[in-house]
């Protein structure tokens, strides 16, 4: 399997606009007129929830059948494979860059951060959200001996835990100004959980700035 086939086999999951997930990370982006640009957008269902009533949003895929539709959704798209370089992208032009669900799955996230930075204004924003390498449950199934069940997923080749995103990414110019957890469903318990214990919870969605 190369590269392009392994973005295709995942593509399009998980990405109902009433997971919690999805709903935070709306939450993070102001209306405000924004230039936002979403990694993995697959069809632009997700992001045209970006766009409220002033932003405009534009998305990127490795995946060209879906952007037709995503096309129909919001303002722009661009074929985009994250391991290579964005040229189709121009420099210092979003004010805000989304990775929702995308960066467990990414090879080679230093080419990906790079490239963030390049396409964001200056105190321009990230916001991602991703599993949760220390979640309490993957905690207790090592503990067990078990490879933790989100990395049995054969696609998520990249664990990411809190500590070591801030540390990896601020080499970049990025400093975390928010930071949550989440549950996949939106049960009240685990709202309650995510809220008290926030780096044990099995997502973590973080907002950072940017600083050229």
């Amino acid at each position: 399997m190369n590269i392009k086939e392994h973005y295709q086999n995942i593509a399009g999951g998980g990405r109902a606009n009433n997971e919690p997930r999805v709903q935070i990370v709306a939450s993070l982006v102001e209306d405000n007129n924004l230039k936002i640009l979403d990694i993995g957008c697959y069809d632009g269902e997700v992001s045209a929830f970006y766009k409220k009533k002033t932003n405009i949003v534009d998305g990127a895929d490795i995946n060209e059948e879906p952007l037709l539709k995503a096309k129909e959704r919001i303002n722009d798209t661009f074929i985009v494979d994250l391991d290579q370089k964005w040229e189709n992208i121009s420099s210092d032009k979003y004010d805000v860059v989304i990775m929702s669900a995308v960066l467990e799955h990414v090879f080679d996230y230093r080419n990906v951060f790079t490239e963030i930075n390049r396409v964001l204004k200056n105190n321009g924003i990230f916001i991602h959200a991703t599993p949760n390498a220390t979640s309490l449950r993957s905690r207790i199934e090592l503990l067990n001996g078990d490879v933790p069940n989100w990395f049995k997923n054969f696609e998520h080749i990249r664990l990411w835990t809190r500590k070591y995103l801030n540390n990896t990414i601020k080499e970049y110019g990025f400093s975390e100004s928010y930071f949550t957890g989440c549950f996949v469903s939106d049960k009240k318990i685990g709202k309650i959980y995510s809220n008290f214990f926030p780096n044990t919870a099995p997502i973590f969605i973080q907002k950072f700035i940017l600083k050229k």
